[in-house]
């Protein structure tokens, strides 16, 4: 588990943390007090905290394959596009090394953006994902994390 602290100035990115920084809720309430009398609101900062949880799973290195990862199952019944959409999801999330993943690289054969985003809100109100935040990057390029609740 750890924290991730972002600074943006004027709704740019501007910087975040590395996962060192702070792996602690006292390690991160300590650097956000600092931060904030550097980066002050009233100059055009924000910043905001990201609490990261990971999962790890010890296996014996002498045998062939790693374990497989347990199979998730939702509380909450998910209609057949909400199904299509949370596989393009892992797909991201897979391709960033299963801790994140990027709304804006998904794609869904025959679904719009506006539909996609209509099923993401969904998801998100069944607290099957959580969308975080939108940040540019390099000023021009929108970025959304999505990260999975209760894996």
């Amino acid at each position: 588990m750890y924290y991730e602290i972002n600074v943006s100035l004027n709704g740019t990115h501007f910087f975040a943390t590395d996962k060192r920084s702070a792996q602690s809720t006292h390690q991160a309430k300590a650097l956000v007090a600092t931060f904030r009398k550097a980066f002050p609101k009233a100059e055009g900062y924000r910043i905001t905290v990201t609490k990261w949880e990971t999962l790890g799973q010890t296996f014996d290195l002498d045998t062939i394959d790693p374990p497989t990862p347990p199979v998730v199952t939702y509380l909450t019944k998910i209609t057949e596009l909400e199904g299509r959409v949370l596989d393009a999801l892992n797909k991201s999330n897979d391709g960033n090394g299963g801790d994140f993943g990027i709304i804006e690289d998904i794609t869904v054969d025959g679904l719009s953006r506006q539909a996609l985003g209509g099923v993401l809100t969904s998801l998100q109100a069944k607290n099957i994902i959580t969308v975080h935040e939108a940040i540019l990057v390099n000023g021009d390029t929108r970025v959304t994390q999505f990260t999975f609740n209760n894996r």
